[in-house]
């Protein structure tokens, strides 16, 4: 690519990341990481321009940053799946970066999978006790912690009774969407959170938050 297109690709990924941000900081974490992604396809190109013409180091990529932070905690597979493939496709990426990015997807894919348990837990009662929630997902009560420290940053639990107790909504409404196939549903935030059947590809999936 040319000078003045790798040029034009860092100017679309920068508002992209910029708005993504902005999402971050007004609690729209969906947002966030769809714009992330959105920035994506024009990530190499500004890898490439900013070492090339700027010579600049990354320490690490904020598109990436952004869904290896909230994707997990969103149950967003989707996302973590074709981060994936672009970090196979695109090994320039996680060489140009100073952290180990796959090393980092290995570690969201793995929060994913806690985050599942825990919430499976917190979703059985309006009021969990945490000791109990970590002793029965075999899960470090010092993960456990950080899970819902970050869930309840987040708005989507509460505390409730003192810091060792968490509350969540079972009557709060929510709107979701399908991985699979991208339709949109509303219903309640425990049933959106689990696994279940689309209506629409009839896969099994868990939800996305809107």
């Amino acid at each position: 690519m040319a000078k003045a297109e790798l040029q034009a690709s860092r100017a679309v990924y920068d508002d992209l990341v910029s708005k993504a941000h902005e999402a971050e900081g007004e609690g729209r974490f969906d947002d966030a990481v769809r714009l992330a992604r959105l920035a994506w396809h024009h990530l190499e190109a500004m890898l490439k321009f900013e070492r090339k013409y700027e010579h600049a180091e990354f320490e690490s990529v904020p598109c990436i940053d952004l869904v290896l932070k909230y994707a997990p905690l969103l149950f967003d597979w989707t996302a973590l799946t074709e981060l994936g493939t672009l970090l196979r496709g695109r090994k320039s990426i996680d060489r140009i970066a100073s952290d180990d990015l796959a090393s980092r997807l290995s570690e969201a894919l793995v929060v994913f999978r806690e985050a599942h348990q825990v919430w499976n837990e917190l979703e059985n009662a309006s009021v969990a006790d945490a000791a109990k929630v970590s002793i029965a997902t075999a899960i470090d009560p010092r993960r456990r912690k950080a899970l819902i420290d970050a869930w309840v940053s987040m708005k989507l639990v509460r505390r409730e009774g003192g810091a060792t107790r968490i509350a969540t909504d079972p009557d709060e409404r929510v709107r979701a969407k399908c991985p699979g196939c991208g339709v949109v549903v509303g219903g309640l935030m425990f049933d959106v959170l689990s696994d279940q059947e689309c209506p629409r590809c009839k896969g099994r999936h868990v939800f996305c938050i809107l």
